[in-house]
């Protein structure tokens, strides 16, 4: 039976439309479960859930829940609540399924891949990722929650959170305390629950498209190259083309999720305008920004 597809949303994005499609053309047999809200329900071929009949837990998190991060507190938040709704929308409906982050764009079978990874709990991107995440066993994914809770729950562990930060905040100037802050920590703490996706010595689960990674770099991302209607990326020490399942667009670099769509037909072109001027524009900035750098070294 092909694996569940769980994507979490809020807001109807303009580059979600290519995720999802995207998605479902590399996964047909899967169903694809978009948790959103009013906005993002409309779109053909997939299960929508609303987060709000799923966020009980999430709520009274957000209760004990201190901010420790430069980011804002509504998207640190809210990053972390995302968990819990995944867990309890899972208790009722399935007990493994595939997290993806909605600016990856997925160019391999899921199900098969997560064979691979079949022992462990959940899976991670260079040890502290989520963005393709297998969830292999429910209880797992509920282990990492109570995990993260319980630092809000009790002032020592509360304090220690403060500590870390306030030391991290003495030579870093962006970040803190998030998600990925708790996955990380977990994935040290019981190494043989959390499989790691990022192997260079089989076909690829991207970490972010703007980090090299050891890869060949343009433009400030991986330089991607088609082969069988799959991207590859050159690997430095390695010396060869290696493909990768995923490619995973975070921050600006979204306005180039259309480009590497692996099939465009008209209705493709109608919907990818928009994001037409958006690449102009990043790309100027890009530019923009190397050039201004060569100055301030000239200077």
């Amino acid at each position: 039976m092909a694996i569940p597809i769980i994507i979490f949303h809020q807001g109807d994005a303009p580059y979600l439309w290519f995720t999802l499609r995207q998605a479902k053309l590399s996964n047909p047999l899967s169903e694809i479960i978009l948790l959103g809200d009013s906005s993002n329900a409309h779109y053909a071929g997939v299960k929508h859930i609303r987060i709000a009949d799923f966020f009980q837990r999430a709520k009274q998190f957000e209760q004990h829940y201190q901010h420790f991060s430069t980011n804002s507190k509504a998207f640190e938040l809210i990053c972390m609540q995302r968990w819990l709704v995944i867990a309890d929308y899972m208790k009722n409906h399935m007990e493994k399924a595939v997290f993806l982050d909605s600016d990856v764009m997925t160019y391999c079978d899921l199900t098969q891949e997560q064979q691979k990874f079949k022992q462990f709990d959940f899976t991670l991107n260079r040890q502290l990722g989520p963005q393709t995440m297998f969830i292999n066993k429910l209880d797992g994914l509920e282990r990492f929650c109570e995990y993260f809770v319980q630092y809000y729950a009790h002032p020592e562990k509360m304090a220690q959170l403060q500590s870390w930060y306030d030391n991290y905040r003495v030579t870093a100037l962006k970040g803190g305390v998030c998600d990925m802050w708790f996955f990380e920590h977990y994935a040290k703490l019981y190494p043989e629950r959390v499989g790691e996706t990022f192997n260079v010595n089989s076909a690829i689960f991207d970490n972010t498209i703007q980090y090299d990674d050891g890869f060949e770099m343009r433009l400030g991302i991986k330089k991607i190259i088609w082969k069988h209607n799959k991207p590859y990326g050159y690997h430095l020490a390695s010396k060869a083309w290696k493909p990768f399942n995923t490619l995973h667009f975070q921050g600006y670099t979204k306005c180039y999720i259309p480009k590497y769509a692996s099939s465009k037909n008209l209705w493709f072109y109608l919907q990818s305008w928009p994001y037409r001027i958006q690449l102009s524009c990043g790309l100027v900035r890009r530019i923009l920004s190397k050039v201004a750098d060569k100055l301030k070294r000239l200077s």
